[in-house]
């Protein structure tokens, strides 16, 4: 079928043609869980009316063996989210590389992240946890489970109290400025209760 100026025509394979007229209006297909915009449009999403996305699940984020160039920053999450995070448990050894109290751990809850969201995203380092010294039972702040010179593991254990309603960002960074350094695993578990645009 090919539309031409005079109306809508059907080409057939010898090259004979018949003209069949306008065609009739687009059927409107109902999609379940989209808004509706306008009469009779049932299930679309526009720009105006976007689709409510309710995610209702458990996210586990889990890497393993990452290497950090001096000065490198990673990004393990960045998401505009309604949720609650469960833990955040990260381990860095030192080995042949950077010590592992070098490593930052910036973990943004909407406007709030421990160390400060102004200062940086390289503020708060496991040698600062190491100095601060923090009770394990403070949820919503990183404290140290295992705290020796080659080896540390930092542990955030998220608040029912406060749950993130517009954003949660993970970033980890290497402040040595001359060694790499040896991230042995990362792991957060959050629920996604609504992603959001």
């Amino acid at each position: 079928m090919v539309l031409l100026s005079g109306g809508w025509i059907e080409v057939g394979p010898d090259g004979y043609t018949d003209i069949i007229g306008e065609p009739g209006d687009p059927d409107i297909i109902a999609i379940p869980g989209l808004p509706s915009e306008g009469l009779g449009a049932q299930g679309l999403a526009s720009k105006e009316t976007p689709a409510d996305n309710t995610a209702n699940r458990y996210i586990t984020t889990r890497i393993d063996n990452k290497t950090l160039t001096p000065g490198q920053s990673l990004t393990i999450i960045d998401e505009r989210e309604q949720g609650q995070v469960n833990y955040v448990l990260i381990k860095a050894s030192t080995g042949s590389t950077a010590s592992a109290g070098k490593l930052a751990i910036f973990l943004q809850l909407d406007n709030y992240a421990q160390g400060g969201i102004d200062s940086g995203v390289k503020n708060l380092t496991l040698d600062t946890l190491t100095d601060l010294n923090l009770p394990s039972d403070l949820p919503g702040m990183f404290h140290l489970t295992v705290d020796k010179t080659d080896e540390k593991i930092a542990l955030f254990r998220g608040s029912d109290q406060h749950p993130h309603k517009e954003r949660i960002r993970l970033i980890i960074s290497n402040t040595d400025s001359s060694q790499n350094l040896t991230v042995d695993f990362i792991e957060v578990v959050r629920f996604q209760n609504k992603v959001l645009r």
